[in-house]
């Protein structure tokens, strides 16, 4: 039969079926994560062992039961996963995909331990011992072995610098982390919430750092509110601390936007609109006033 006699319809659905199939997946936007995961790791003699298995969108709570909700608040959008084999030691490899790099990142940052084990692979990475997580561009890749030794751990390393050659992507922080002071700043801190910083529902798309002033943790926060609703919000839901006007001024925020709230658990807080971004700290007192202004001032 030629191809002109065919019905239209079956047509369309024979060329969905074709585009849907390779690497340049159109539901993903781009790489596959499945196109990461070869048969065989040349440089480690991992062999894969199982056929590669796709969770795409709310198919992800198949295969994680209990916390994609957090993956989804960070724009994911697949994760492929295979099983490895060398002799008697087994490895799975996962390779999550999510709508851009700061998403990617921003899942990263949730996972990741208060003090890791720091590891140099893609942006930046960590091991337990029997995992290793790292985050490159818009993929985070997770290595996960079944028992505690020496050998598993060389394995896990191993694979993982072979991954982080075969995944693309940008191996520097997100850009919104330039605007941060790099003095004093304590490793491994910058984050990205997804939502409700600080237990606002208005406060989304929050970057933080940490850093020591005076031999104690203060957290540096800011997020994109050029509408200054997100300010508008919050100024009007904190619980205000009663400080002076003078006291405020002092700090070089746009068109004296800018409060002071007090919180029980995060104790005194200081946030206002610096340049179309809500921006401030969290754990103020007298001896941190430098540091706020200085980087207020940074930001010109």
């Amino acid at each position: 039969m030629r191809l002109y006699e065919l019905p239209i319809a079956f047509i369309l659905i024979a060329a969905l079926l074709l585009f849907g199939c390779g690497g340049e997946s159109e539901s993903t936007g781009g790489l596959a994560s499945a196109d990461f995961l070869p048969d065989k790791i040349d440089a480690t003699g991992f062999e894969r062992s199982s056929e590669v298995e796709t969770y795409v969108g709310e198919s992800l709570f198949e295969y994680i039961d209990g916390g994609a909700e957090v993956y989804h608040q960070y724009g994911f959008i697949e994760v492929a996963t295979a099983y490895y084999t060398q002799d008697q030691t087994e490895i799975v490899a996962d390779i999550y995909r999510f709508e851009d790099s700061d998403n990617a990142y921003g899942l990263f940052s949730s996972l990741r331990p208060l003090e890791p084990t720091v590891v140099d692979y893609g942006i930046e990475g960590f091991t337990s011992g029997t995992t290793v997580d790292f985050v490159k561009g818009s993929y985070l890749v997770r290595l996960v072995g079944y028992d505690d030794s020496p050998e598993l751990s060389a394995a896990l390393l191993s694979m993982a610098k072979e991954f982080d050659g075969l995944v693309p992507g940008e191996t520097t922080p997100p850009q919104m982390f330039a605007l941060f002071p790099v003095d004093g700043r304590v490793e491994s801190t910058l984050k990205i919430q997804a939502e409700s910083f600080l237990g606002q529902k208005a406060l989304t798309d929050v970057y933080t750092v940490d850093y020591f002033a005076d031999g104690e943790a203060v957290t540096l926060f800011l997020t994109n509110d050029a509408t200054g609703e997100k300010y508008a919000q919050w100024s009007e839901l904190a619980v205000k601390r009663k400080t002076t006007a003078l006291t405020l001024r002092s700090f070089p925020y746009d068109e004296s936007k800018v409060f002071m709230a007090e919180d029980s658990y995060y104790g005194q807080i200081i946030a206002g609109i610096k340049g179309e971004k809500l921006c401030g700290i969290v754990g103020y007192d007298e001896r941190r006033k430098d540091l706020l202004i200085s980087w207020l001032n940074s930001m010109q």
